[in-house]
């Protein structure tokens, strides 16, 4: 995947998205790239603590699509997400697509920083 030809952006409207992937990183490598969470507060049902709310737009395809990354099931007020160097986060979205979107973005983007 050409990173030139598409671009991972925070997104403003909240969108329903299932688990597509995963990344294994640390929360900090996470915000270097991505930077901060759009939510840190823990979902009403204690399964979500930490999400990214963003968007992949792919300038190849003109195609705009949702995705998460998020911790899943810690029970532990996002800890575990937070303190591990190798967390195994989930990636969300409509397509499976965006999971290799948002390594080969990652791995860009650790490259440059």
């Amino acid at each position: 995947m050409n990173s030139e030809n598409y671009k991972i952006k925070p997104r403003s409207n909240w969108v329903s998205t299932s688990l597509q992937g995963y990344i294994t990183c640390s929360y900090a490598e996470l915000v270097k790239v991505f930077g901060e969470p759009t939510c840190t507060k823990t979902s009403g049902d204690y399964k979500v603590d930490i999400e990214w709310e963003l968007q992949v737009e792919d300038y190849d395809f003109n195609s705009i699509s949702p995705l998460t990354i998020y911790n899943w099931k810690d029970y532990d007020g996002g800890f575990e997400a937070r303190s591990n160097p190798a967390y195994r986060w989930h990636i969300g979205g409509n397509h499976y697509i965006v999971a290799a979107y948002v390594q080969s973005y990652f791995d860009n983007m650790m490259e440059t920083v």
